[in-house]
């Protein structure tokens, strides 16, 4: 029961006690409710005596929506052919069928003398049966990751490649590439997530990446790189090694 509901029914009580000759359309005006509602509640409120604070609390709550009887149980039988179903798929279904597939196979399994047993009419009864009955196991609550410990500031970097998809080949110049017309070098510091650098270019390759990484070098100092991403920029197979052993040499070479 809401609060609104039972100030209008309480209104509607007391109006009926001051104002006898009303009509229910003057009464529905006045709670700001339908003729239908003031019909049935003033119906309800006549039996109760005027003074009777009790009686007055208890008709105007109304009457609880929650359901009185337990939902009836699903007979044993249908509940042996859904575990069939679960466990021999019908109709050469080539899956293992869920709450969903059994409740549409379900009734085109019924023979005749079972037609008058009660199906189920939800997944969440199917889905319950076959949890109970140990064909779905029960799922554990995740644990949440615990959070990666953060590098120092300006001490590690990541460094990666982005696609600049906006960007289209020129038609006046064009460079022949279908895809990756354009790609960003990124430097991005790991403890503060600052952008210390950001190169787009055309003309990426294993020796134009190992420059944009000097020029990172002497302007920010040497730095362990964390992650590393080497994707389109570097092509196939030869461009990254001959990648991957500049890279070495130059972080040698500047005091790694």
């Amino acid at each position: 029961m809401t609060t609104s509901y039972y100030a209008d029914r309480m209104n509607l009580f007391h109006l009926m006690q001051l104002h006898p000759d009303w009509s229910q359309e003057h009464l529905a005006q006045a709670v700001g409710r339908s003729k239908s509602w003031v019909y049935k509640w003033q119906t309800r409120l006549e039996t109760v005596s005027a003074g009777d604070d009790a009686a007055l609390h208890q008709m105007a709550q109304g009457q609880s929506r929650a359901r009185k009887h337990p939902p009836a149980r699903v007979d044993p039988s249908i509940e042996a052919l859904i575990l069939s179903l679960r466990d021999e798929p019908p109709e050469g279904l080539r899956r293992t069928p869920g709450p969903k597939a059994i409740l549409y196979y379900l009734p085109r399994q019924i023979t005749l003398w079972e037609s008058h047993l009660r199906l189920p009419t939800s997944t969440r009864t199917i889905y319950q049966i076959l949890q109970r009955q140990q064909r779905i196991a029960h799922r554990s609550p995740r644990s949440p990751q615990p959070d990666l410990p953060r590098a120092a500031p300006l001490q590690c970097w990541q460094i990666d490649f982005k696609d600049v998809s906006t960007v289209v080949d020129d038609p006046q110049e064009p460079t022949g590439k279908k895809q990756h017309v354009a790609e960003a070098f990124n430097i991005i510091d790991e403890g503060t997530s600052i952008l210390l650098l950001s190169r787009v270019r055309t003309d990426f390759t294993a020796e134009t990446l190992l420059e944009t990484l000097a020029e990172a070098i002497e302007g920010y100092g040497l730095h362990k790189p964390h992650h590393l991403g080497s994707r389109s920029a570097l092509g196939g197979c030869a461009s990254r090694k001959r990648f991957s052993l500049g890279f070495v040499a130059l972080w040698k070479g500047a005091g790694h």
